[in-house]
Formats: C-alpha cells, structure tokens, sequence
C-alpha cells in the first residue's frame, strides 16, 4: 500500500511538470510566432540558430544566457526610432523600450515633476513616435517673519509706587515661510507653500510696576505716606 501511494505521488508530480513546461517553446518576433522544441541551450544561442539576429538596442526577454529548459517562450522587442525635443534641443534615438516613461529611464534623461513630457509618459513606444519635453523651472524662496514679543507687567511690592523696571527685555521670535514657484517659459504656472515653521519663539518683556509706599519722615519722627 504505501509503494502504491508513493508510486501515485510521483506520478502526480510528473503530470504537473508535464503541465507547466510543454515540449514546445515559443520565440514572439517581429509579428511572429515560432515554435520550437525546447533545449538545454541559451537563448541567445537559440535565436541565432533560428536565424534571429539582435540589433544593438533591441531588447529580448528573458535574458540571453538563460536556459530555454526553463521558459515557456522568448520575447524580442525590436528598437524604433524616436524623435525626442527636449527644451527646443531635438535629438533622435533608437529605444526598444515599452513606454515614453521607460525610455526616458533608459536614456538617462529626468523628466520631474514640473516638466512637461507630450505624449504622457504612458504612452506606448511606436515606430517615429515624436516626444516633447518641455522644462519647468523650479524656484524655492524662504521669508522670515518676525513674531512680535508681548509685554507682561507684574506687581512689586519691593519697588517704589508708580516706578517701572525691565526685569526682562523682550525679544522678537522668526516664522520661516518656504514656496515653491514652478515657471514655464517665464510664467507662472503654480505656486504653493512647502514650509512653514517657527523656528525661534518670542520671549515676552516683562515690566515691574511698583506698589511699595512712598514714605516721608515728619519733623516729630512721624513716617507720613504719599502717593
């Protein structure tokens, strides 16, 4: 009974082999699809014994060096031609890449965020496909505004009546305000508030206002009070 299980399990398991990795392997190019039988072989290997040769941009999918024995099929992407302007500089360049954003990545060129790529960077790569890109400029301003300090006054009764003293001087605090300004072609397309921080609070004045008597001695001695 249990060589009749074990006999069942492997045979199971060569059946889901057998599923996923058919005798077959499909190489997709230029429009066509070639069936091959599958081998221990590369895939580079393999396109060249089919005939298929690779120009210097094109791109193939998996990797040269993997083993056929491995895939199911091989994918070429042939590299077009694509005109690019970038910021009125117009250069063109051979891409086997999927989308505008792809080839972008590729080429080594940024595209950030203020700029503008036309088609969207979704676009699909086809054959004379034209892309502009033009440049936003990016302009960070900071502006520092005082926080005025307040005056506390407080009672001392050590200190003569109606006399005032600095017991602290007052001093103004700093509220940094960050914008970003995004220009194209020297107008100003958007403007928003990136920081705004409090970098150093006020610190209050503080004034003592005297509540101590005034006082005089009389000619008998007497202590007399007045304002």
């Amino acid at each position: 009974a249990i060589a009749l299980s074990l006999c069942l399990v492997i045979a199971m398991a060569l059946t889901v082999y057998s599923v996923d990795l058919s005798d077959t392997v499909e190489i997709h190019c230029d429009g066509k699809v070639i069936e091959i039988d599958r081998t221990s072989k590369s895939v580079f290997t393999t396109l060249r014994t089919n005939g298929i040769t690779l120009g210097e941009y094109d791109r193939v999918s998996p990797s040269l060096d993997v083993s056929v024995s491995d895939v199911d099929r091989i994918v070429v992407r042939r590299a077009v031609e694509v005109t690019l302007t970038d910021n009125g500089v117009t250069k063109v360049y051979m891409t086997s890449a999927n989308t505008i954003a792809d080839f972008l990545k590729d080429k080594g060129i940024p595209a950030r965020s203020y700029d503008i790529v036309t088609p969207s960077a979704a676009t699909e790569i086809t054959e004379g496909l034209k892309v502009d890109v033009i440049r936003g400029e990016r302009v960070v301003t900071e502006e520092n505004i005082a926080l005025p300090y307040e005056t506390e006054k407080r009672e001392n009764e050590n200190l003569a009546r109606n006399l005032v003293s600095i017991a602290r001087h007052g001093e103004n605090g700093n509220r940094k305000i960050t914008t970003e300004t995004i220009y194209f072609q020297g107008k100003v397309i958007s403007q928003k508030v990136i920081g705004d921080v409090v970098e150093k609070q006020p610190v209050n004045e503080i004034l003592d206002i005297g509540t101590k008597p005034n006082t005089i001695a009389g000619p008998n001695g007497e202590i007399y009070t007045y304002s």
